[in-house]
């Protein structure tokens, strides 16, 4: 693992074997060390990519979308040429209309799907690459019809997780889910080209 400055953040960068790329987006307060992003990550390592994992938080201060959107600008433009995976967390799913416009395929946990006109809807529709979305029946961001409405893309929803994708209170429930969301996780890394 090597530590580099994107500009306007700080990324950490795992080498792979030469089977492709993958930039990860933290969510705003979810950081890339929590347990979602930490095994997306050790998946796609797994699998042989080299993976930028991009170290930053969002303070809730000016745009949102901006903020996103200069994090993975950042990271993609490090990687030159690559054509990478995409794994999103929350606020950083933001993202899609980027990752649509660039047709690279997209992991977005915990996708903002409740946003009247959001920009996340408007990625996923114009997407022209694989997609996963997953989230849970217990969050408020999470609309599972919605996310089922979209072509092509595959969806995991968990029944009773919040936007964590855990059950408080329920350390065991919440494992298994983390398990669950790996598996698909995986499922979804192998399938690509």
């Amino acid at each position: 693992m090597e530590e580099v400055d994107l500009g306007v953040c700080r990324a950490f960068v795992f080498p792979g074997t030469g089977h492709g790329s993958a930039v990860i987006l933290p969510g705003a307060g979810y950081s890339i060390q929590a347990p979602l992003l930490w095994f997306a990550r050790v998946v796609l390592s797994a699998a042989g990519r080299r993976v930028i994992a991009v170290d930053d938080r969002y303070s809730r201060e000016g745009d949102p979308k901006v903020w996103v959107e200069a994090r993975a600008t950042a990271a993609l433009e490090y990687l030159g040429d690559q054509r990478p995976i995409i794994v999103g967390k929350s606020i950083s799913t933001l993202a899609t209309p980027l990752v649509a416009e660039r047709h690279l395929p997209g992991i977005w946990l915990t996708p903002l799907l409740h946003l009247d006109d959001s920009p996340v809807i408007a990625g996923l529709r114009a997407r022209g690459a694989p997609a996963l979305l997953v989230g849970g029946t217990a969050d408020p961001s999470w609309d599972g019809q919605l996310a089922r409405s979209f072509s092509g893309v595959d969806v995991l929803e968990i029944p009773d997780v919040d936007h964590s994708l855990q059950i408080d209170g329920d350390p065991d429930r919440s494992l298994d889910a983390l398990r669950t969301v790996v598996g698909a996780v995986r499922r979804f890394v192998e399938g690509l080209p």
